[in-house]
């Protein structure tokens, strides 16, 4: 569900708000943080709960959708954008450094699923 927002809503939105060369700095800047998040895992130690650390750190990812959502300053996009690509990246090696590569799409799924039902659970009835 993030990811659809992120990649497909978002550039959307910003392009429509402001410029396309505001979008090419948000992207740039979630690359940075992706280049900036190996940097901090290389300087890691082990630590012993990998996992459910990584999946505290995709948490991170929803930081450039809030951003979006309460926020029109560019720049403000990019710090966000900066920091989702830092949680992605590190929660990605957490996760490999784990499991293999390939089950830990599954493994990250669960969690986010829990976590978004329980969200719209709370939320009120609306009818149209």
């Amino acid at each position: 569900m993030e990811g659809a927002v992120a990649s497909i809503l978002a550039p959307g939105a910003v392009i429509h708000l402001t410029a396309p060369g505001t979008w090419s700095l948000v992207s740039a800047s979630s690359a940075a943080g992706y280049i900036l998040g190996l940097l901090i895992s290389l300087r890691l130690p082990t630590v012993r709960y990998l996992l459910a650390g990584s999946v505290g750190l995709m948490s991170l990812a929803t930081v450039p959708l809030f951003a979006f959502a309460y926020s029109a300053d560019p720049l403000i996009w990019c710090l966000a954008g900066g920091i989702g690509g830092i949680g992605l990246e590190l929660s990605g090696v957490f996760c490999g450094t784990v499991l293999p590569t390939r089950t830990c799409g599954s493994v990250m799924t669960a969690p986010i699923g829990v976590f978004w039902g329980q969200f719209f659970k709370h939320l009120p009835n609306v009818s149209m």
